[in-house]
């Protein structure tokens, strides 16, 4: 990546209390320097604070507001910017929201206590080290997660909405079905159907509590075969249907 390039891609920003929803066609990282910020997508919800980083692909449809004062720093990386961030993509397509380690609080502890004027002149630097400590912290020597865990997440995470089989999953991660059950129990607690089926719950909670969308159409949009089926899933998670979670969000 270039110097160039990589200065264009980091802002400060501060967010509003009233929550919004949306997706870009970029990648996107938010980092805290002061203050939180709730953030929800179809696979989790965590509160960005001086521990935790979102990372939310392009595409990802996300709610969020925030509360109180608040600050963060924001890259905005485009889809062909950064091809050795491949492993970061990847991995934020399963699990959005990541701990910062000791190394990547320290850069924002030394962007914190900059001035806005040098703050500026050191962003190409900083958004190189902050993509560089994030891919490395997710990678196969930072987290240990097997490649083709991430491939299958990945695949599910595009294809949720989807018919889709075990032998499909198996065939994207590039293992035997065998294999990927072993992998999805585990590394998530769960088989990979299983999975998908948290997936599909997670992302049609999300639409149900951010949008005004029709819940059949919801249902359909989530990988439901119809509206029937999230009513008998919500109500197995929630003990809801899906109009009574709509109106209590």
């Amino acid at each position: 990546m270039s110097s160039s390039a990589a200065e264009s891609w980091l802002s400060l920003r501060s967010y509003a209390s009233a929550q919004r929803s949306h997706s870009h066609p970029y990648h996107q990282i938010v980092l805290p320097l002061e203050g939180c910020l709730e953030m929800e997508t179809e696979v989790a919800g965590a509160a960005v604070d001086e521990a935790t980083a979102a990372v939310i692909t392009a595409g990802r449809e996300h709610a969020f507001r925030a509360r109180g004062e608040n600050r963060f720093l924001v890259l905005d990386v485009p889809r062909r910017g950064c091809a050795a961030a491949a492993d970061l993509w990847e991995a934020a397509a399963g699990a959005p929201f990541l701990a910062l380690d000791e190394g990547l609080r320290g850069l924002l502890l030394f962007a914190r206590a900059q001035p806005a004027v040098a703050l500026g002149a050191s962003r190409a630097s900083l958004a190189i080290l902050i993509l560089q400590g994030l891919t490395y912290r997710v990678s196969d020597a930072g987290s240990g997660a097997p490649r083709s865990l991430r491939r299958a997440t990945a695949f599910l995470h595009r294809h949720y909405a989807a018919p889709i089989t075990t032998a499909e999953i198996a065939a994207a991660a590039g293992v035997s079905p065998a294999t990927l059950h072993r992998l999805f129990t585990a590394w998530h607690g769960r088989s990979p159907m299983r999975y998908l089926g948290r997936l599909r719950l997670s992302r049609a909670k999300t639409l149900l509590a951010t949008t005004r969308k029709p819940i059949a159409e919801i249902a359909l949009d989530c990988g439901y075969s119809e509206q029937s089926a999230l009513t008998r899933a919500l109500r197995r998670e929630a003990g809801v249907t899906p109009a009574r979670y709509r109106r209590l969000q």
